[in-house]
């Protein structure tokens, strides 16, 4: 109930709420979840700080969870991946491209893993890759990884998506 009172408040752009809602399902689960479940709700918290610009405190949180659940559930664990996309958009943020770089390319690796090659998941990892291109000033790279997973946003997620349209609009 806290988490999805958070993700209510996240939704509502109140990311005050919703950090202290992810905080105290975070320790209400003490004793009561295995570490790596509840390492999920610390990235609760971690994903809020980031929403609200914290970047350092997001990437502090981000880091606890991630080190817990490469413990817990391995280092291939999609959940990982995720944690590291979200980690490399910190970085992106901080205008730390090869630091980015790293965790995109290790998330991208799981995700291909876990979902498959030409799964949404990856799509959305090169189509992070991508912008992270654009950052550097490597345009027409950028814009090569975005015409090679157009097709894979249409098939999956239809033509007429918000995330298709956006990948189209990159």
């Amino acid at each position: 109930l806290l988490s999805a009172r958070a993700r209510i408040a996240e939704q509502a752009g109140d990311f005050d709420a919703a950090i202290a809602a992810h905080q105290a399902a975070f320790e209400l689960a003490e004793g009561r979840m295995d570490a790596g479940r509840r390492a999920q709700l610390g990235v609760g918290v971690g994903t809020a700080l980031y929403r609200k610009g914290d970047l350092e405190g997001a990437r502090a949180r981000l880091e606890q969870s991630l080190a817990v659940l490469r413990s817990s559930w391995g280092s291939k664990a999609p959940e990982v991946g995720r944690i590291e996309f979200d980690l490399s958009m910190i970085a992106t943020d901080l205008g730390e491209f090869e630091l980015a770089q790293r965790y995109l390319e290790s998330a991208t690796a799981i995700d291909e893993g876990a979902w498959g090659r030409d799964s949404i998941e990856v799509a959305r990892d090169r189509f992070a890759l991508a912008y992270l291109d654009f950052g550097r000033g490597e345009i027409m790279q950028g814009c090569e990884i975005i015409a090679a997973i157009v097709p894979t946003y249409e098939a999956k997620l239809g033509v007429v998506h918000d995330e298709t349209a956006s990948v189209i609009n990159a």
